[in-house]
Order: C-alpha cells, then sequence, then structure tokens
C-alpha cells in the first residue's frame, strides 16, 4: 500500500508543468492574450503550493488521509505519465496558437481526471474540490478561445 504523498508528487509535476507550458505561452503572445496565459500560469503556481501544503501536512502526519492500493496508485501514476506529461514536457510549444490551445484543453481535461480520481483519498475534499474547480475554469476559458480564433 502507498499513501497519498506519492499521488501529490504526481500533482506537483502537473502543476509545475502546467505552469512552465503557460509560460512559454504568454511570451508568444500579447495583450489580453498575454495576460490570460500569465493568469493561467500563475494559478497553475497556486495550485502547486496548494499541493505542496498538502504533501508538507502528509509529511508530518498530521493528515489522515487513507491508504492506496498499490495497484490504484500505479494506475494513476501512469495515466499521469502516459496522458499528461508527455503533452506538457514538450520542448516546442506548437507554432500554430490553435493548436498550442488545444493541447493545453487536453491537458486542462487530463488533469481534471487525474484530480477527480485522487479526490477520494483526500481526508477534506474541500481542497481539492477547490483545485479540480479552477481546473474546470481554466478549460472554459481554453475552449471560449479556441472557439473565438
Amino acid at each position: 500500500m502507498v499513501g497519498l504523498k506519492e499521488l501529490l508528487g504526481v500533482a506537483l509535476k502537473i502543476e509545475a508543468a502546467g505552469f512552465a507550458y503557460y509560460q512559454k505561452l504568454k511570451e508568444r503572445t500579447s495583450g489580453e492574450m498575454q495576460d490570460l496565459f500569465a493568469d493561467l500560469a500563475e494559478q497553475e503556481r497556486a495550485h502547486a503550493a496548494t499541493f505542496r501544503e498538502f504533501l508538507d501536512d502528509e509529511e508530518k502526519g498530521a493528515s489522515k488521509s487513507a491508504w492506496i492500493e498499490s495497484e490504484t496508485a500505479g494506475y494513476l501514476s501512469s495515466y499521469a505519465e502516459i496522458s499528461i506529461f508527455p503533452k506538457l514536457y514538450s520542448e516546442k510549444v506548437p507554432p500554430d496558437f490553435k493548436e498550442a490551445v488545444k493541447l493545453a484543453m487536453d491537458v486542462e481535461k487530463e488533469s481534471i481526471i487525474f484530480y477527480s480520481e485522487i479526490q477520494d483519498y483526500f481526508p477534506t475534499k474541500r481542497d481539492i474540490a477547490q483545485v479540480i474547480s479552477e481546473e474546470r475554469d481554466h478549460l472554459r476559458r481554453l475552449v471560449r478561445i479556441y472557439g473565438e480564433r
């Protein structure tokens, strides 16, 4: 059995990679689009800080999280490794703006799925539910941009 700590490590990697991706998009845009990507990057940084707090609580033993079956934790970690990280760790942002936004939409959707899956292992679901809600908002904003272009 493994604990929530391992999955929080994956969540931290997701948010750090998301931050870096939005920073790259921010650098390639201007005006309103640049402001949007700067805001999304900052929110990803805030999510990372939230997950860092959760991880600190886990390491101090302050959390009362449930143990996670190894098979489930392995599935969830593999899901992130296969569905999220390859999209974010590419050195290049797609040159076509619409493709870059589509990739960001895909990653937001996959992140929502991952966080929804680990939600049951949190001692208080309110905090993780807030992150999921914000990721959904990111997706809505990106869908709007995608439809306007």
